[in-house]
Parts: C-alpha cells; sequence; structure tokens
C-alpha cells in the first residue's frame, strides 16, 4: 500500500519511540552490507567510473540522533523564484545568517526540521514528518520536497503546507537503498544492483544502469558523488584531477560496460569531488571538490563540449566556525543551487564546533 493514513502514522510512530529500541537499525544494515563485502572484492571501474557520494548521496551516514533546542524558524512564505532550492542537507544544530537585515536564527537536524536556503538569505523550515529521519531532502519548486529515511528504507513526499501526502515502504528484504535526486514525477535511487528511477506516483521501479555497466560487483559506497537531470546521469570518479563522466539515458540494460565520457574539471590539488548539481535542462553541472586543507572549489562546465564556464571556491575557512574539535577541524558541508542559466550560488557550513554556525554564502557566474 503506497499511502498510509496520518493518523494511523502518528499511532504507529508514538508507540515506536515509546519503544527501547528500533530493530531495523543502522548499525543492522552495516552489519549486512560488511557480510556482503567480506564475499565480494570490488572489480576495476571501467572507464574510470566510480563514485562515493557526498552530501548524502549513496553514502549511508550516521549523524547524532539528539534533537537541538528548537528556536524561531524562518515565516511561512512560497518559495522565491529561482531554477532550483537549496537545501542544507547535513545541517545539524543552531544556524544564523542576516536576513532582511537582522540576524536569523534556526535550529535545524534531520529529526525535527530541515532548512531550504533562499536566494534572498532566508532560511525555509521543513519539518520532519513520515519517518523518523530523514536522511536525504530535495526541495521541489513548490515547497513540497521529496525526502528519503535510509535506516527506515521509507519514501516521503510532502505538499507545500507540509502534509505528507506519500509514504512508501523502498525496502527489498532490508537490502541498502539511498536516494540520489528527486523531481516531483521521479526519485532516483541507488539499489544494490543498479540505479533505478521510482515513479512517485505509482511505484513502479525502471533501471537507469546496472552495476555490471558501471564496472561494479556493489553499489554500496562506490560513488562520491552523482546526479540525473533531463536524461543525464554524471558521476564522479574517486581519482587524482576530480574527472567526472557523463553517461546519455536511456541506457540499454545488460552486462556489457558503459564507458563514460570524461571530463577533467577539477584543479590539480583537488582531493575528491564531494557533490554535484545539473541544471534542470541538463546542458551544464556545477561540481564541487575538496582541496587540502578542508577548502573546495567549485567548477562548473557545459555538457556537451565539456568546456569548464567558470571557477570558484579555494575558501580559506577561517577558525571562527571551524574551531577545532578534538584536535580536528571539521570539513565543511557544500549546497549549491543553479539560480539561474548563469549562476550558481552556493553556500558552506559546519555541522559540530562552536553554535550557532554561521552559513557562508558565494556565486558563480558567467
Amino acid at each position: 500500500m503506497d499511502t498510509i493514513p496520518q493518523d494511523l502514522t502518528d499511532a504507529v510512530r508514538a508507540a515506536a519511540e515509546a519503544a527501547p529500541g528500533y530493530r531495523a537499525d543502522l548499525t543492522d544494515v552495516h552489519r549486512r552490507v560488511r557480510r556482503r563485502h567480506n564475499r565480494q572484492a570490488a572489480l576495476s571501474v571501467v572507464g574510470a567510473v566510480a563514485l562515493v557520494v557526498a552530501t548524502g548521496f549513496g553514502v549511508v551516514t550516521r549523524h547524532r540522533e539528539t534533537t537541538p533546542d528548537v528556536l524561531p524558524a524562518a515565516s511561512d512564505t512560497p518559495p522565491e523564484p529561482a531554477w532550483q532550492r537549496m537545501t542544507l542537507n547535513g545541517a545539524f544544530g543552531r544556524y544564523r545568517m542576516p536576513s532582511g537585515g537582522s540576524e536569523q536564527t534556526v535550529a535545524l537536524s534531520n529529526t525535527s526540521q530541515m532548512g531550504v536556503l533562499e536566494p534572498s538569505g532566508r532560511i525555509d523550515t521543513v519539518k520532519v514528518a513520515g519517518a523518523r529521519r530523514w536522511d536525504r531532502v530535495v526541495a521541489l519548486p513548490d515547497g513540497g520536497v521529496v525526502a528519503m529515511s535510509e535506516n527506515e528504507f521509507r519514501l516521503v513526499v510532502t505538499a507545500p503546507n507540509g502534509t505528507v501526502r506519500i509514504q512508501r515502504n523502498l525496502s527489498h528484504d532490508g537490502e541498502w537503498v539511498s536516494m540520489v535526486t528527486a523531481s516531483a514525477d521521479t526519485a532516483y535511487l541507488w539499489r544494490e544492483t543498479e540505479l533505478v528511477a521510482h515513479d512517485i506516483a505509482t511505484g513502479k521501479e525502471t533501471g537507469v544502469v546496472n552495476m555490471h555497466q558501471l564496472g561494479v560487483r556493489d553499489l554500496y559506497g562506490a560513488f562520491t558523488a552523482a546526479d540525473v537531470s533531463s536524461g543525464l546521469l554524471v558521476l564522479a570518479p574517486k581519482r587524482a584531477g576530480c574527472p567526472v563522466g557523463v553517461l546519455a539515458r536511456p541506457l540499454s540494460a545488460g552486462r556489457n560496460p558503459v564507458p563514460p565520457e570524461m571530463a577533467y574539471v577539477g584543479s590539480a590539488d583537488c582531493e575528491r569531488v564531494t557533490g554535484i548539481r545539473l541544471s534542470p535542462d541538463g546542458a551544464m553541472a556545477a561540481v564541487t571538490y575538496e582541496v587540502k586543507d578542508n577548502n573546495f572549489g567549485i567548477v562548473v562546465f557545459r555538457i556537451a563540449d565539456k568546456a569548464v564556464l567558470a571557477r570558484g571556491g579555494g575558501v580559506s575557512i577561517g577558525s571562527r566556525d571551524g574551531s577545532i574539535v578534538g584536535n580536528v577541524r571539521p570539513d565543511p558541508r557544500v549546497s549549491v543551487a543553479w539560480q539561474s542559466p548563469t549562476e550558481v550560488r552556493g553556500a558552506w557550513y559546519f555541522t559540530y564546533g562552536d553554535e550557532p554556525f554561521r552559513i557562508n554564502t558565494f556565486a558563480v557566474n558567467w
């Protein structure tokens, strides 16, 4: 059954929270995957396609489950005009940012409410509903969201007013699943053997590309970044120079490798690609990558000829928001979104250290 009545969901959720433990927790998922890894050895990546998704793509991460003190959230207003919306995935703690001439402070976590950064600097909040936590969220243009709870194997779709429209169990006998991205109609999911297009209305899944075509035996932890848009799949191998591979859809099902078209878009000191955001029309891609000393860069390239259109980043992260915690400076989270066909806006922020954290913004245009 695709849709679960809200009153039944609330009752089940209340009972679960009162129970002493949750059996289908992330530890069990990791245990099953480790057993599978012991049986399997990864093949070489054909055409240099091997990717591990940071910022939530294809990587199961564990965050603190305690909920920060809830501070006044942003006003309940419609989304601002933009080509894409920017979700602050991974944000956990109290965040502040100047908005409309005043200092806005808001508490964010994947178990209470998540944030969407508007072009004006306002942080809109979306209440976590339909699952105990959201591990990956895509904010839709109309104000709704598509969210994925990985340890509950649950897809959640909300309306602009926050009402839960769909709650769907995605479990295939407890096998790992992770959401790459989503639109109003389709959620793209990494499953254990393939990337699938999941029809949000019906739940039907169609294979996009499988592990044999990508030249790997296990997709869990195989990728650093990926995105899908307008019939394109863009992947980032974990290699020096930070190349990315472009695969056009539809791809025929089979066991033969499908070599991607490669684009070397990173800088010489690039250590790994951390995120990819395709433009809504699939004509361009914005790639964020990590360099030494916890700094980051961003590059925008055109899909057709792989020409670099713009570069940015190289930010030297200061000590105020990146305080040393246990002799470790935390890596920043970086989120980007297409504001227009000629501008990409972004934000970087921390998830632990001295609170409240500041959300630092940047823009790349050409």
